[in-house]
């Protein structure tokens, strides 16, 4: 006797991820959120202009910022997690230009800060520059994931911002420690 089962599912498919132009709209909306870039000046603890990849970064632990967040586990169905999962899936990198409004902030290319941050290792405290990734969405676009990494030669962090849309504003509703060294 043969048995024949079948993964019917009545979910329809998912929607299209947002094109680059949408995407870094939504990026630009997030960066509004009071304090953002001031977190980001105050955090370098050297004083020293702040630096950001002018590439967002397109990847996340999705698996650990799940575990870590209890608003995530509640909140977040599962046609949201498998959009998320496809918008990973997608290596789609942004170039985010100079999108900040605090002139202590730069954005610089990611290989130039590698580059950079090898060639004064050891001779001082090293040039430490932010990686910040693309805003990962749910469908109805009302919750964001972002990664914020800070590295240096010596030390770094990384965080992930979960955030929510309230009142036509984004909103930080978490904040989850991911790595420190």
């Amino acid at each position: 006797m043969v048995l024949l089962f079948s993964c019917k599912t009545d979910e329809k498919a998912l929607p299209a991820s947002l094109n680059d132009a949408a995407l870094l709209l939504v990026f630009n909306d997030i960066l509004k959120i009071n304090g953002f870039e001031d977190g980001l000046i105050t955090s370098n603890k050297a004083g020293q202009e702040v630096v950001v990849s002018k590439i967002l970064n397109d990847t996340i632990n999705f698996a650990q910022v799940i575990r870590l967040s209890s608003n995530l586990q509640k909140t977040l169905s599962r046609t949201d997690s498998l959009y998320i999962v496809q918008q990973l899936n997608e290596k789609k990198k942004l170039n985010i230009g100079r999108p900040f409004t605090v002139k202590a902030i730069f954005t610089a290319d990611p290989d130039y800060l590698e580059k950079i941050q090898n060639q004064i290792k050891g001779k001082h405290n090293g040039l430490g520059y932010y990686i910040i990734s693309k805003p990962f969405l749910t469908i109805a676009k009302d919750k964001a994931i972002i990664i914020e990494e800070y590295n240096c030669p010596y030390c770094g962090w990384g965080i992930a911002l979960i955030l929510q849309k309230k009142n036509n504003y984004w909103v930080i509703v978490e904040q989850l420690s991911l790595w420190d060294s």
